[in-house]
């Protein structure tokens, strides 16, 4: 998981940590410049409906949490944002953005170019 966890700290702005209880997401990630919490999942399934079942509790289970947390020891203030990432296989992006189009706290990239590729570098 080594280059995985380094994805979200591309732009050296951003600190990720994926030591946290087994109720917590993958990742959980700091970006200190947009002042946003990113919480990260990724999977290389090819059904994401067990993971869509999480992304739709997220406002319950996760955020609330890792907020209150960030914010308890004085990590991050109110004002910071929450949002989630997904990477998933390239082939089912398009089709796992658009089940949360609504939803603009919710976005999913591709996991082949996380991992693998450094002409994706600056993206996240």
């Amino acid at each position: 998981m080594g280059s995985l966890v380094e994805f979200p700290t591309r732009g050296r702005k951003v600190f990720a940590s994926h030591v946290y209880d087994i109720a917590y997401p993958d990742i959980v990630a700091l970006d200190m410049k947009c002042k946003e919490v990113v919480v990260i999942e990724m999977t290389s399934a090819a059904d994401l409906r067990g993971l869509f079942d999480k992304i739709t509790e997220r406002q319950k289970n996760w955020f609330p949490p890792i907020r209150h947390s960030l914010e308890s020891d004085h990590t991050i203030n109110s004002s910071w944002k929450i949002r989630f990432l997904g990477v998933v296989r390239e082939t089912l992006v398009d089709s796992a953005n658009a089940k949360f189009a609504g939803a603009t706290d919710v976005h999913f990239f591709a996991l082949e170019k996380a991992a693998f590729s450094f002409a994706y570098w600056a993206e996240r």
